[in-house]
């Protein structure tokens, strides 16, 4: 009798089930590829570089940073100093106007005195004549001055304002008396009645005279001039030196 084939289990009503395979990624995933090591090498050097600019730039805004600190501290200090300058000029000029008020009240006052002796105060004085006027511009304004101040000193001598003219007349030589000889010439030689116009006008008033000096010799704008040099004025020398041009200019604007 033949073996019994054993028989398989029926499956019949049973439904096949599916073993699941393990994979690393879901099917259907693409994996990029690998990176190629050259390609990161580039990245590295690049930011490399651009550190290195950054860096450079960073260096660059901080020495132009001390630079102008340095410039303005620099600006400051000369401000600073200017300012100090200022403050003893004024001070000085303060002391100055000062002394000059006293020293006036005490020169009328004395003059008084000596009025009342029936003597000028020049007579005891003595003061120095002024240095004669040869049309030289520079020196124009001092030589009015010290004509006014020596006149100041003989009021009894100069009691008409011709006087003074005739006086300040003496004092002109070259081109200055060149140009005021024909006036003189007609003045000597004329009657009142008979002098020419300019004689007249000149002779009348001494502030004439000084008015045609100043027409003939003087700075046509002198007021702008004066306000041009105090602009470019620089203490070169002592802080007496440029106070005194200062204060020489600055009278020009009165």
């Amino acid at each position: 009798m033949a073996p019994a084939t054993p028989s398989r289990p029926s499956t019949a009503g049973q439904e096949l089930q599916e073993v699941p395979i393990e994979t690393d990624k879901e099917e259907g995933d693409i994996q990029s590829p690998p990176i190629h090591p050259n390609s990161h090498e580039d990245k590295v050097k690049k930011l490399k570089k651009k550190l290195r600019n950054l860096g450079e730039q960073h260096n660059t805004l901080l020495d132009n940073a001390k630079n102008n600190a340095k410039i303005a501290q620099n600006r400051i200090e000369a401000l600073e100093k200017k300012v100090a300058d200022l403050a003893e000029i004024a001070e000085s000029l303060g002391k100055t106007a000062e002394h000059s008020q006293k020293l006036y009240k005490e020169h009328i006052e004395h003059t008084q005195a000596l009025v009342a002796t029936g003597k000028d105060p020049g007579e005891i004085l003595r003061p120095r004549q002024p240095d004669s006027f040869n049309g030289d511009t520079d020196k124009l304004q001092g030589f009015l001055t010290s004509l006014r101040s020596y006149q100041m000193y003989y009021p009894i001598q100069f009691t008409t304002k011709e006087l003074r003219v005739r006086h300040g007349m003496g004092f002109l030589k070259d081109k200055a008396l060149r140009m005021i000889e024909p006036i003189i010439r007609d003045y000597i030689n004329n009657r009142p009645d008979k002098q020419q116009q300019i004689t007249k006008y000149i002779y009348e008033k001494y502030e004439h005279f000084e008015s045609e000096l100043r027409n003939a010799f003087g700075i046509i704008d002198e007021k702008r001039m004066a306000e041009m040099k105090i602009r470019q004025l620089k203490q070169k020398g002592s802080a007496a030196d440029y106070l005194a041009e200062y204060r020489y200019q600055a009278a020009k604007l009165n």
